[in-house]
């Protein structure tokens, strides 16, 4: 007998709140919960270590990987939930929703990549094999579909006279309708130089880390902390404190992700100013 749809929703919604339960909210934040230099600066773990923390960050997502990961038996759940949460589109087509399905029961227990590494190195490096055609950003130019919805792309139709044109001629081609194109509020990235220069692994793990500092600490204790322990070298010079300007610019952008991305629509768990955490635990 084929359940009638009010009846497949309840059952969906039942096991959803029982999985819930399972996954385990933030607390205080401990030092491997912003201090990824244990495995920031290996290039075979970061992009992976970076895709993990992020997802701590959101626990319907945790809920919705623990409810469809590899373990768990066939179910209409995955299909129910995608169907109404068009904003696992990107995650899903990246690739990135099949890594993570591997670690649903670490990211359930809100453990840190830093203890998934303790706890089972030789697990988190065999599932690296796959990752090679993943990627945390898309590429300058992508095919359409690539990368669905991810924040600051667009799929553009173009027209390209393969018969009469080498690729860098195409090449300069493109660079000129880049700045034709281009979106008035998509303005081009700062250029990479100099000693300060990092991976956009690197980059969004700063800015995690800068955000969930921001989030549990006064501004000067957050600073002071995270010029310890940043990967890279943002405004900081001769042993001095990162600067405040700088700081501010890490914890916005990790929150303007969060909220562009998230597959749920919920707002990252750390992303709450120090205040407003403050008056929560007061009442």
């Amino acid at each position: 007998m084929v359940p009638l749809k009010g009846d497949f929703e309840s059952q969906q919604q039942r096991r959803w709140r029982l999985a819930d339960k399972r996954v385990v909210r933030w607390g205080e934040l401990q030092q491997d919960d912003c201090d990824f230099r244990s495995w920031g600066k290996d290039e075979k773990l970061r992009d992976a270590g970076c895709a993990y923390e992020y997802a701590r960050e959101w626990p319907q997502f945790r809920c919705w990987l623990l409810l469809t990961g590899r373990k768990c038996k066939p179910s209409g759940i995955g299909a129910w939930i995608e169907g109404i949460r068009p904003g696992l589109s990107y995650l899903s087509t990246s690739g990135w929703v099949t890594w993570l399905r591997g670690f649903a029961d670490e990211l359930a227990a809100n453990e840190s990549f830093a203890d998934v590494l303790h706890t089972d190195e030789t697990k988190v490096r065999d599932s690296l094999a796959a990752l090679p055609s993943y990627s945390l950003l898309p590429k300058a130019v992508e095919l359409p579909g690539r990368h669905i919805n991810y924040p600051g792309s667009q799929d553009v139709l173009i027209q390209i006279c393969w018969r009469h044109y080498r690729n860098t001629e195409i090449g300069k081609e493109m660079k000129i309708l880049a700045g034709k194109l281009g979106p008035a509020e998509e303005p081009e990235p700062p250029q990479k130089t100099g000693k300060g220069k990092r991976s956009d692994a690197e980059s969004l793990l700063d800015a995690l880390s800068a955000m969930r500092l921001a989030s549990h600490y006064r501004t000067r204790d957050a600073i002071k902390i995270f010029s310890e322990i940043q990967l890279g070298y943002i405004g900081r010079e001769g042993g001095t404190d990162v600067a405040l300007s700088n700081f501010s610019k890490s914890v916005k952008k990790a929150r303007r992700l969060f909220a562009k991305i998230s597959p749920f629509d919920e707002k990252a768990a750390n992303a709450v100013e120090f205040s407003e955490r403050q008056r929560v635990e007061k009442r």
